[in-house]
């Protein structure tokens, strides 16, 4: 398996086990932090959790994934931004059992209002719309494909895409320049394995040119200066100073997800975020085996949320058939 293979199986399973993880502790702690025990009960995949998932099953942050790694399948890994926006709405007329606010915003478009050419543009304009103000975690939650995906363009190209991806539902300058560095991030480890260092300055740069906002986040994360992951649970400088921070430090994957997780909050974002930039560090091969085959084998109708095979992350490795998989 080639090494870019590796880092992109890594980057997309990673952030699914983190959602998958994440979901058990949704909800439940809203008087208290996570203990030690709750934590290695949700990285054992278990299941269960307010929505009854069964052991390994994804929610809304990795079905989003799971949509726009399928629309890059389908184009050899060349992103077509209505054919994107498309399989978004397919997914939410799958109806989810989770979707966060700004999300169901931009996309619940009447179906008279859906011809593919201009999709994408018509879901910009929404969300403009509706969610000018937002600066939630939805559009980086679902953004590991991207930087896989980027590895095949241009910096410029890379940008721009992401952009248009993020414009969907969360057009918030911050929302956009956030995503553009973590996507920027997983490029350059597509490019030089674990070169953690590298992958910082890539976004820092980019930070220090567009968006002295975030470039604060970053600097504050790398600092160890960390947000508190409530009582704004879905703000999504919290989950991107995690994966930054655990990014600088060279952090192994699990040590990086139970830390996200004993903080508490949006937990399942926080950690599919998290999870997606380590596990683009590390790559699969040092994401624990166990971990991925609970998320792989995932039997769905076991818990109370069946969904279709769409959605399931069975599909993630013949999905990937555009990144190369032996070394050139």
């Amino acid at each position: 398996m080639s090494k870019k293979m590796q880092i992109a199986l890594g980057a997309i399973k990673g952030a699914l086990i983190g959602d998958a993880a994440g979901s058990v502790m949704e909800f439940k702690f809203l008087d208290r932090l996570p203990n030690d025990s709750d934590v290695v009960n949700a990285l054992s995949l278990n299941g269960g959790g307010v929505f009854r998932l069964a052991p390994g099953q994804i929610t809304d942050d990795g079905e989003l994934t799971l949509s726009l790694l399928n629309s890059l399948r389908q184009h050899h890994g060349i992103y077509v931004s209505d054919i994107v926006a498309h399989h978004y709405l397919m997914w939410i007329d799958s109806k989810p059992f989770d979707v966060g606010r700004a999300i169901s915003a931009a996309l619940y478009v009447h179906k008279d209002q859906r011809k593919i050419d201009g999709l994408a543009s018509a879901l910009q304009k929404r969300a403009l719309q509706f969610n000018s103000d937002s600066k939630a975690n939805g559009c980086l939650m679902r953004a590991t494909p991207l930087g896989v995906a980027a590895f095949n363009m241009t910096i410029e190209n890379a940008i721009k895409m992401v952009k248009t991806d993020v414009r969907m539902t969360h057009p918030h300058l911050d929302c956009q320049d956030a995503t553009v560095a973590y996507v920027l991030a997983i490029r350059h480890l597509m490019f030089f394995p674990e070169d953690h260092l590298g992958a910082v300055t890539v976004a820092k740069d980019y930070l220090t040119d567009n968006n002295p906002d975030v470039k604060s986040w970053l600097d504050a994360a790398l600092e160890g200066n960390l947000p508190q992951a409530f009582p704004l649970d879905g703000f999504i400088k919290n989950a991107f100073s995690y994966a930054f921070y655990h990014l600088s430090q060279n952090a192994a994957y699990e040590f990086a997800l139970a830390d996200t997780l004993k903080r508490g909050g949006d937990t399942d974002t926080n950690a599919c975020i998290v999870g997606g930039l380590i596990g683009a560090l590390r790559g699969i091969k040092q994401i624990p085996s166990e971990m991925v085959e609970k998320l792989v084998n995932c039997d769905v109708k076991t818990g109370l949320k069946p969904r279709g095979d769409n959605f399931h992350p069975k599909n993630v490795q013949s999905w990937l058939h555009f990144v190369p998989t032996e070394e050139s």
